[in-house]
Parts: structure tokens; C-alpha cells; sequence
């Protein structure tokens, strides 16, 4: 699942790829393991800084747009987890090399795909505790049926 906007990376028109590796050595250690697990690679950031960016978001394979395409969005993530931690925006701008717009654009793009996946989890939580409230009523029922045929019957002798 993905946590930030599919398409979030492509506000993005240039990326000063050699900004994005100097971000990347000075990421602490658990913030490099989540980049490694989304997809992000040192030496991908080092190819496009030695390219200059050449060949990225030109004629390439699905493999290398979607590789891309991991690149910027995480990109995108560090600039929104700055916004996030109330980084000032002009910091945020210079540090990213990006206008105050892309930045607006970035969090309203990032609102507007959290609220749809609060609502979706909000629904799917709602399902479940429906599914499990028509499960205990079905014990409850069960079980106040076997208490009524267990119950010895008070007859008259």
C-alpha cells in the first residue's frame, strides 16, 4: 500500500539529485531502512547525480519509470515529513530546491489522500466491529438456547 499520493511525485519538475544523495547520507539510520524497504537505493541516487538526472523521466523501460518513480515519491515524502515537523516553509523550499506552490501543492495533495484513507479505514473498522457484533449475538443467542433446554423444568408431584 502506498503511503503518500501515487502520483505526488510527478509536482516535482526537477530534482537536484545531488541535494537528494547529500539528504540521503545525512538521513538517520531508521529513516535509511524505511527508504531501503520502499525502494530507494544509494547507488540509483548515485547514478543520477553522475548522470546529472539524464535519462530519468525520459524514454525509459517500465522497470526504470517505476524505480523513478519510487525516487521522487520518497523525495516527496522527506519535503512533506519536513512540513510534517513544522519546519518552516521557507526552509523547506531551499532545502528542496522547489517553489512555495509545489509545497502547498504537496500538502493538499497529501490532505486529500489521507482523509480518503481515513475514510476508507474508518468503513473497513465499521464492517468489522458490524461482523463482530452479528457474532456475539449469534453466541448470545446460542448460549440463552442451551441455558433454556438445560434448565430442569419445576413440575408439580
Amino acid at each position: 500500500m502506498q503511503v503518500t499520493p501515487l502520483y505526488i511525485q510527478d509536482q516535482w519538475a526537477n530534482i537536484d539529485w545531488m541535494q537528494y544523495l547529500c539528504l540521503w547520507e545525512q538521513l538517520p539510520a531508521d529513516m535509511k531502512r524505511v527508504a531501503e524497504l520502499v525502494g530507494v537505493q544509494e547507488r540509483y541516487l548515485a547514478r543520477a547525480v553522475r548522470n546529472a538526472g539524464a535519462g530519468i523521466g525520459g524514454r525509459q523501460s517500465a522497470t526504470q519509470a517505476r524505480t523513478a518513480a519510487i525516487h521522487r515519491r520518497f523525495y516527496s515524502a522527506m519535503a512533506l515529513h519536513e512540513l510534517i515537523n513544522e519546519v518552516p516553509l521557507p526552509t523547506v523550499v531551499r532545502k528542496y530546491g522547489c517553489t512555495r506552490g509545489v509545497l502547498q501543492s504537496l500538502q493538499q495533495s497529501a490532505a486529500t489522500f489521507a482523509g480518503l484513507v481515513v475514510v476508507v479505514v474508518v468503513n473497513l473498522l465499521i464492517k468489522h466491529l458490524q461482523n463482530r457484533h452479528v457474532e456475539i449475538q449469534g453466541r448470545r443467542t446460542h448460549k440463552a438456547h442451551l441455558v433454556h433446554q438445560q434448565r430442569p423444568s419445576i413440575t408439580k408431584q
